[in-house]
């Protein structure tokens, strides 16, 4: 009697696992870049269960994932989604990386990409250099203002970073030469570099 009960119990359980993960649902996957980290959010609808979870990021999608977050537990919740955050305050820093999340034994979320930008010792970062039309300058600082000048100090443009430091302008009706920026940030900073317009 006692061994019917455990093999009924042990085939109850096995097929509410095979339920549980047959039906888990990652849904609002979300990544953003957070003060010095990666905030990485996502959702458990109700009634979707699983038997852990993993956060997982590669710099290269077409290769391995590493595991950044592991946890093992069962994240059931029959009554409300379970909202999900965690911060990875290791990122790897001004190239594409790639996260997704893994749901146990096979569940996979879509992959996200997302660029952590940090400016270096010169205290920016400077993408497409030289440009023919559009640039990207990544400060450490919210609303800077960037001038643009010609070789004879003469100033041409002047464009404001967004609230996480980024300045993302067209600059194709410039013509071709080396221009100079001066970038005021909001502590006051004065940053200077060079920037080249080409076709």
């Amino acid at each position: 009697m006692l061994k019917i009960s455990f093999y009924i119990i042990g085939l109850f359980l096995f097929s509410i696992c095979k339920n549980v993960n047959a039906q888990t649902s990652i849904r609002n996957f979300n990544l953003q870049q957070y003060q010095q980290s990666i905030k990485v959010s996502f959702i458990i609808a109700t009634n979707q269960y699983c038997t852990g979870y993993q956060i997982q990021r590669t710099a290269d999608i077409n290769g391995e994932y590493s595991v950044i977050y592991d946890y093992p537990s069962i994240c059931s919740d029959v009554i409300e989604p379970k909202s999900v955050i965690y911060y990875d305050e290791n990122p790897i820093k001004n190239v594409i990386s790639y996260y997704r999340i893994y749901v146990a034994p096979s569940a996979y979320s879509a992959i996200l990409p997302i660029t952590y930008h940090e400016a270096p010792e010169l205290g920016y970062i400077l993408y497409s250099n030289p440009t023919n039309a559009t640039f990207k300058i990544k400060v450490n600082s919210p609303y800077a203002v960037s001038e643009v000048y010609n070789n004879t100090g003469r100033k041409l443009l002047v464009f404001t970073a967004d609230a996480a430091g980024m300045i993302h302008e067209n600059i194709e009706q410039l013509p071709d030469g080396i221009y100079y920026f001066l970038i005021r940030t909001t502590d006051n900073l004065l940053i200077k570099g060079k920037l080249i317009k080409t076709n």
